[in-house]
């Protein structure tokens, strides 16, 4: 990372000086812990991003733009009817809107460039199959208590930390198959191989089968030609999964292994946090401020819904709940629109891991950096580039 830094004073152009902090922004929340020290990099990026404006004011044509910026902020919005409205908690949450929004920007700005997922995915398949083997030697040499694998920095977590692997397991297939040289698949393989050993040993049953689906997702995306074809068989594949998982559930003989500890009070959460944003506000919700701990049965309290979905549902009701899922169509339809794209189909594997993922765990959608800057706005990012080179190309052919 030193390296890094010293070549930040040393960069010839705008893009390499995006494409570096970019790469800085993710690489931090697999290494170092505090999530205030790794926002650092976040900040040197918001602050390109919003000097450059002249460079990516193209983009306010694209709908998928105003469609990410309303739902930011309206989710800032929502400190208004929070129950505490605390100033330093909505300047917060500003600067964290403004660093998401300038992370996405940032990184549809370098996908202009056909070299820098290649690259970004080169370099974040060996830093973090790096970090994996570290994990492994720290799992196999200190022993967790609950015989758990976790993550270094940010990834903590065993179940955050096993589906970031599961990205970087994905970011390593990618890489293999868009490398010339023998060393670089071989190397690209093994790191693959790390990745899936970790999410194994990580005992999160939620990343088992979402980095499942999303390897799978990109394994199709790269034999299947036609987007039609493909759309059919994911969702053939995926509907099978979930038939087979339901089916296991029910089986006394597999119950205890997939779900070892019972639903961990999931439906309950679920129900309580629903049954609230019911009581409360069903259009605009409790507001982003408020505390979202869901207390169970008088006795359990848990820190937040443990859904995505629910998570927004519960701040925002149902405006910022579509508002939500309205941005997530329009990056799986660009993403499908651009399928023969290298780009596309590494983001639709990433979201085809989140999405699934999003119903059992995670709980920010506008957060500093962090597990969620890799599964969603990566992709969105990705996703916004692609309608960003479409504009150009009207524009172009328009004025000739």
């Amino acid at each position: 990372m030193r390296n890094h830094i010293h070549r930040l004073t040393q960069l010839t152009s705008r893009e390499e000086l995006l494409s570096l902090l970019v790469f800085l922004s993710l690489i931090a929340v697999i290494i170092l812990e505090s999530q205030s020290a790794a926002s650092y990099p976040t900040y040197l990026l918001s602050l390109a991003v919003f000097l450059g404006a002249s460079h990516w004011n193209k983009v306010l044509k694209t709908s998928l733009f105003w469609m990410i910026c309303g739902m930011l902020g309206y989710l800032f919005l929502s400190c208004v009817w929070s129950e505490e409205m605390i100033w330093r908690e909505m300047l917060s949450i500003f600067v964290r809107g403004l660093l998401v929004f300038s992370f996405v920007i940032a990184v549809a700005e370098c996908c202009i460039s056909p070299a820098f997922i290649p690259d970004l995915s080169r370099k974040l398949s060996i830093i973090g199959g790096v970090v994996v083997c570290l994990t492994l030697i720290n799992y196999f040499w200190i022993g967790p208590a609950e015989g758990r694998l976790q993550g270094l920095g940010q990834l903590d977590a065993h179940n955050i930390g096993a589906l970031v692997f599961g990205v970087i397991l994905i970011f390593s297939i990618h890489t293999f198959f868009n490398e010339r040289t023998i060393f670089r698949k071989i190397s690209s393989i093994l790191i693959a191989i790390f990745c899936a050993t970790a999410i194994g040993l990580s005992g999160s049953r939620n990343a088992w089968f979402s980095t499942l689906i999303g390897t799978i997702t990109l394994l199709m995306a790269y034999r299947i030609t036609h987007v039609r074809r493909f759309i059919i068989v994911l969702l053939s594949f995926m509907g099978c999964i979930v038939l087979l998982f339901i089916a296991l559930v029910f089986m006394d003989a597999s119950k205890d292994l997939l779900l070892p500890r019972g639903d961990s009070f999931r439906l309950s959460i679920w129900s309580t946090a629903i049954l609230s944003t019911l009581d409360q506000n069903i259009l605009i919700g409790h507001g982003i401020l408020t505390n979202d701990n869901i207390l169970i049965d008088g006795t359990r309290e848990f820190q937040h819904s443990h859904n995505l979905y629910l998570s927004v549902f519960y701040k925002g009701g149902l405006i910022a709940l579509s508002m939500f899922f309205l941005v997530i169509f329009t990056v799986l339809h660009l993403l499908l629109q651009n399928f023969s794209d290298s780009d596309a189909k590494l983001a639709l594997a990433i979201l085809a891991l989140a999405l699934p993922s999003y119903v059992f765990d995670s709980h920010q959608v506008m957060d500093k950096v962090g597990a969620v800057w890799y599964m969603l706005w990566l992709p969105t990012g990705i996703s916004l580039s692609l309608a960003w080179r479409k504009s150009r190309s009207k524009a172009y052919y328009s004025e000739v």
